[in-house]
């Protein structure tokens, strides 16, 4: 129970840490939009919050990094939009 305990406040703890941050510490690959966007033809968003982390497999290019891609925002990392080559 205490170990539930201390995960929580550990979350709690770093969710208010990210909203505190500007958005230009936190997002300072690209201009961030605050809004979900679908993947184009031949393209798909990938990682999954809350803990994104996304990469490309070998036959695909990234093209972006969002917090929030397709959905749900990242905590920690970036979800990457990855096309066909």
């Amino acid at each position: 129970m205490q170990l539930i305990n201390l995960l929580g406040a550990l979350l709690l703890a770093g969710v208010a840490t990210a909203a505190a941050m500007p958005q230009s510490m936190s997002n300072n690959d690209n201009a961030q939009s605050m809004t979900a966007a679908a993947a184009p033809p031949g393209c798909r968003w990938v990682g999954k919050a809350p803990i994104c982390g996304g990469s490309c497999n070998g036959n695909e290019a990234e093209r972006e990094r969002d917090i929030r891609g397709d959905g749900a925002a990242c905590q920690t990392g970036k979800k990457v939009l990855c096309c066909r080559r």
